[in-house]
């Protein structure tokens, strides 16, 4: 069974390596003790493993948006995006890179949100 790094590529910008493997072993070692021996025993880690790191791609993506480009304009729709998201409380990808991805709802990581955050504003 493939874990961490070893299972798929995660952008280093969001430094959720560990944080991923640890999930991963922990997913892992219940599965085992609760007797998973079979390759069909593992489903549920590769389903959650596969939700988990896809929301973490689009939470790197956005993070990239806002932290990696530069540039008046870059400026203004960090600030607008960062205004949106922890002063006006719009729903965001940003806070999975504390509290975890399962711990937002799917529409946190939809493509509509992430416009929603960055557009200009009215």
């Amino acid at each position: 069974m493939l874990l961490g790094d070893a299972a798929g590529h995660n952008d280093p910008i969001t430094g959720q390596g560990l944080s991923i493997t640890l999930r991963d072993v922990r997913i892992l070692r219940d599965l085992i003790l609760e007797g998973a021996r079979e390759p069909d025993d593992f489903r549920p880690y590769v389903d959650d493993r596969r939700e988990r790191v896809d929301r973490l791609r689009v939470t790197a993506q956005f993070w990239s948006v806002l932290h990696a480009e530069f540039g008046p304009e870059a400026a203004a729709r960090r600030a607008r995006a960062l205004r949106r998201a922890f002063v006006e409380g719009q729903l965001s990808p940003i806070p999975a890179l504390f509290a975890g991805p399962e711990a937002l709802p799917a529409d946190a990581f939809a493509p509509a949100t992430l416009a929603a955050l960055l557009a200009p504003d009215p």
